[in-house]
Order: C-alpha cells, then structure tokens, then sequence
C-alpha cells in the first residue's frame, strides 16, 4: 500500500515518505504565449542534462549526497547563502538568452531552414547552456535566515526549487509550497533524508522546462503529439533517448528526436506513425524505390528516411531503412539513424560560429 495521504492547506503530504510538493512556481510567471500550448505531450520534447546546486552546513550529508550524485548528476555544493544567491541570481538573463537562440532556431524553421542542423550548430556553439543549474536545495537549518527567505530571492530563477526541513506542520512551508515557490520539500530525518533527496533531485532534473516544452511542440500535429502521450509509447521512448543521449529535442517536420550521447555524438531517430503507412508507400513508389523496399515499407519492416537526408543535405541517400516497433500494437515505427561526423562543423564555419 503507498503513504498515507494528508490534505493540508489544498497541499497533498506523503507523510510516509517524508515528501510532499505543490504546484510548479511557473504557474506564479507570467506565461510564455506559443502557438500549441495546449498540445504539449508528456515526454521530454527538449531534455539536457541539468546541474542542480545546494546550499547546507551540513557537511555529512552534502559528502553523502556528492557521492550518490557522482556519474548520474552535476551537483555543486555550497556552504555559504552568498555565494550561492550570486550564483543563481545571474542566471535568469542566461535562462533567457538559451530561450531566445532556441526561438531564433524555430523561426528560421518557419522561414525554409532546416531543423536539424540548426540544432547542431546551436549545440556546438553554445556550450553555455550547460552551466545552468536546474534545481536547488535550500537546508531549511541554515542558523542566520530561514530556507523561505533564501528561496524568495531567487527572483526570475527558472529552475525548481527543493527544501529540506524538520517537519510538515509549519504554516509557512504548506504557504510556500502552495503559492508555488518550492516545488518539493524534503523531511530531514535520523535515516532516509539522503535517499529521498537523491530520488527526488532525479525526478526533478528528468522534468522538462515547460517553457522550451512549449516551444519545440509547436512543430509537431496532432497525431504526433498524440501517439507520443500513449503510455507505453511515452515509456519505451523515454527508455531509448535516456539510455542513449544525454541532451535531444523533439522535432516534428522531419518527425523524430535529434540527440547528442556523453561523448558529444549526435544521432538521430527516425519516427513514422503507424496510421501514416499508405503514405509513406505511396512517397516510397514516387521516389523510384525498388519493389523490395516499397515491400518492406507496406510490412512495416522499414520506414523512409528521405525527410531527414534531405535535412542534411543528402536527399539523393534517401530510401527505406529497417525499422522496429514501439508502443501497443507497434503504434510508432523508429529507424535509428547516423549524423555526419563533419555536419556541426561545416555549419558552424558557414555562419561564422567556428
């Protein structure tokens, strides 16, 4: 049976676990208008990994979590409010200018460029984006100024934000959490507070921005977005991009999910609703395929490729490539596909980012 659940203030506690959480504090911004909003599906179309920081005196639970962290996540440790505030508080203009390379990405789209290597450029040339840190931790214990205090500081800071404290009885905490300026609070315990603080660190900085959500699922259409909420199509998607990159984002015109792996390797994956095959044999026979391939196409055994070479400017290699399944009854067909090695490079000397 899972923890018992209180209400407090319209504020869901799991008391059992030591965890409780409210409202995202985007919900107090003054919303980002972007056409699709309404459409945004729950996998991760933009994920990076993401830095979290926190702030404590003590030095045996931030030793313990650096070493749980260690290989999974970038955790940076501060012992001081100071340096921590001026650290984060310099992050809101940054936040902004990685949202706005973004859009400046999607409106060239718009305009007849293609996607993809607009997306590698912007990954190679901005490596900045990768500073910037997702979620802090606030030790609610800090002897001169309360967790609250500390957080409300953090004005414009657009990562999540985690407190750890004594307790679940205190008004100002249910407050805070409510109003949406912590997202999760973390009961600090003789055993556990650790483990739930690592476990919900992982959640937190697997959650997409909504912001940059918002805007790469203008891109998609409506069956897209939908085969991508179906739960086991969210769930094996996930699994693939999680095992294999360390950054994507989701594009919809060619349909699939650009990725870059730890070692800095780009690849693609290519995507092809199942609902879309008399289309695809159709595009397959106007291209000239041979017969086996249009065969392997109408069998569901392949998938055409033709969007993304011509993304890349190789619309001659275009073809059917071998496909496998996701979702039930195979709703989603996938091709994995290579990305140049020169690609990035090339792009960024012709815009003068090199």
């Amino acid at each position: 049976m899972g923890a018992a659940l209180q209400l407090v203030g319209g504020l869901k506690i799991a008391a059992a676990s030591g965890e409780w959480s409210g409202p995202h504090r985007a919900a107090r911004q003054a919303p980002v208008q972007f056409p699709g909003i309404a459409r945004v599906p729950t996998f991760p179309l933009h994920h990076r990994a993401g830095r979290a920081a926190i702030v404590t005196t003590d030095e045996d639970l931030r030793e313990r979590l650096l070493r749980r962290a260690h290989g999974r996540y970038e955790l940076r440790a501060f012992r001081g409010v100071d340096a921590f505030l001026n650290e984060l508080q310099q992050e809101p203009p940054r936040w902004e200018h990685d949202l706005w390379l973004q859009q400046q990405i999607v409106e060239r789209a718009r305009r007849g460029r293609p996607l993809i290597p607009e997306v590698l450029r912007y990954w190679a040339a901005h490596s900045e984006r990768l500073e910037l840190t997702t979620v802090c931790v606030v030790d609610d214990f800090l002897c001169d100024r309360s967790g609250h205090e500390i957080l409300s500081e953090l004005v414009g800071w657009s990562g999540r934000r985690v407190l750890l404290s004594n307790g679940f009885d205190d008004g100002e905490t249910v407050d805070a959490v409510n109003s949406g300026l912590i997202e999760r609070v973390i009961r600090c315990g003789p055993q556990g507070t650790v483990e739930r603080l690592d476990a919900a660190l992982s959640v937190l900085l697997a959650s997409p921005n909504e912001r940059f959500q918002r805007l790469w699922a203008d891109s998609f259409n409506g069956p897209q977005l939908e085969a991508l909420r179906e739960p086991l199509v969210l769930r094996e998607l996930r699994t693939l991009a999680e095992e294999r990159w360390v950054e994507w984002i989701g594009i919809g015109q060619p349909f699939g999910i650009l990725g870059m792996d730890s070692h800095g390797v780009p690849s693609w994956l290519q995507l092809q609703l199942a609902s879309e095959l008399d289309t695809a044999i159709g595009r397959a026979m106007t291209n000239g395929l041979g017969k086996s391939e249009v065969d392997a196409v109408a069998n569901r055994r392949s998938i055409l490729d033709i969007d993304f070479q011509t993304e890349i400017g190789h619309p001659a290699a275009g073809g059917a490539v071998p496909a496998f399944h996701l979702g039930d009854k195979g709703r989603l067909l996938c091709a994995w596909r290579a990305i140049p090695a020169g690609l990035a490079h090339q792009e960024r000397t012709a815009t003068g980012l090199a």
